[in-house]
């Protein structure tokens, strides 16, 4: 019996071939030949043109392919069969210290390495990004390293790229820049974790000047690109959502147990009935039209019926409440990116205590800062609530004893990093 991995686990794995179920664990029972063969151990091969590939463990590699390993895109490299297996040890990931930003793709200029174009639409087409690395000065050419957290590349560049990601070219100073659809820059908001999803309704209508700060503080972010494809656009009006939260039990069409959620779930398409249950259509994966039935009590759903405005962002009935984090203060070495991921991935914790509180006072709304320390180690070395305007005490209490739970990144260079995060509360 095999477990799919939750989206936030405590070691890093990079199998990601059911990341469209990476919401839940759902068990199967499989035998081990049905399993897909994956890099037991690292490997690292230099070619003779001075370029070099390192791929973390968990890589799949196709089958009856022992050259050729896939995540995202293709990567052509000799892989020692002793080293594929059906299973891994889950490692750390390759580490995103001392970079200096994410080198953006350019047109008409792509990476190579061993005499090969490096396919860069799949290793940027992740959450982590792909980070520049150091570059080597050579007589027939730059080499740039370029990293995302299973896979190192050391590979040839063009000197016009490199002098444009210099110069930071690829930062766009205003959403007028490009003649960017505000729409898009919204739903691009959205995987972020800038702006609530679908299923975390917000009923403030965002300015797109004022949003456009957020997403290019750091330079960072490169294209505000269309989220099509991932159910955030294309829906109509009084069209209605559901949200599943962790905790909840799930079943496969038939009847059988299938595992629990792991994190908040929102599925935009209807559900179909099954011996009393609501089951949704679940992809297998990202991209992938595979698609497996997953079933829940019908107590277990939040119902969001959306309605459209003039960006498409408005929303109605839903008993959710609602917890959004604002604008961080950060003093230190840690990339503020980063910090916001996870606190983002944590922010269910802070919607309990919030929760909790709703339970005494319906109306209790407002907005609280929490301030915590992150230690040379990544773990949180001190937290404490820095500002509240909800009456409730309890609110804080819970939320700092939540972050201190909290692991982040190691700071660049050591030392501490001071974070004031605030989180604006209001009642579903």
């Amino acid at each position: 019996m095999v477990e799919t991995l939750s989206n936030h686990p405590p070691e890093h794995h990079c199998a990601d071939t059911l990341a469209g179920l990476a919401d839940f664990r759902v068990r199967f029972h499989v035998t081990k030949e049905d399993l897909l063969p994956v890099l037991a151990e690292p490997i690292e091969h230099t070619f003779a043109d001075g370029t070099k590939i390192r791929v973390a463990a968990g890589v799949a590699v196709p089958s009856g392919a022992e050259q050729s390993i896939a995540r995202g895109t293709s990567i052509t490299v000799p892989v020692p069969s002793e080293r594929v297996a059906r299973s891994y040890k889950p490692g750390t990931p390759f580490v995103d210290e001392g970079g200096d930003g994410q080198f953006a793709p350019l047109d008409g200029h792509a990476l190579s390495y061993d005499g090969r174009t490096l396919a860069e639409d799949g290793l940027f087409g992740n959450s982590f990004g792909l980070r520049r690395f150091g570059t080597t000065e050579r007589s027939d050419g730059p080499l740039v390293t370029v990293r995302n957290p299973c896979l190192e590349a050391t590979v040839r560049v063009s000197a016009e790229r490199l002098h444009k990601h210099r110069l930071g070219l690829y930062a766009m100073k205003e959403p007028s820049a490009r003649g960017l659809d505000p729409d898009m820059i919204r739903r691009r908001a959205v995987l972020l974790g800038v702006l609530p999803s679908p299923c975390d309704p917000e009923s403030v209508l965002f300015d797109v000047d004022e949003l456009w700060g957020p997403l290019t503080a750091d330079s960072e972010i490169v294209e505000a690109s269309d989220a099509g494809g991932l159910g955030l656009e294309g829906t109509s009006r009084g069209a209605t959502s559901h949200t599943v939260r962790p905790g909840a039990a799930i079943w496969f069409a038939d009847g059988r147990s299938a595992g629990l959620v792991t994190r908040d779930h929102c599925f935009t398409t209807a559900p179909h009935d099954e011996g009393g249950r609501r089951c949704f259509d679940a992809p297998l994966s990202r991209g992938n039209s595979a698609v497996l039935a997953l079933c829940f009590a019908p107590d277990d759903l939040e119902g969001v019926t959306r309605d459209s405005s003039s960006y498409g962002w408005g929303y109605a009935s839903t008993s959710v409440a609602n917890v959004r984090p604002a604008t961080a203060e950060i003093e230190g070495s840690l990339d503020k990116d980063f910090i916001g991921r996870i606190v983002r991935s944590h922010i269910e914790e802070i919607r309990y205590c919030y929760n909790q509180a709703l339970t005494k006072d319906a109306a209790l709304a407002g907005r609280i800062t929490i301030e915590f320390t992150i230690g040379a180690t990544g773990s949180v070395s001190a937290s404490t609530v820095a500002d509240t305007t909800p009456a409730d005490d309890a609110v804080g209490t819970c939320a700092v004893k939540a972050v201190k739970r909290w692991k982040f990144p190691k700071p660049d260079g050591g030392g501490n990093v001071v974070v004031r995060y605030p989180f604006v509360l209001a009642p579903g």
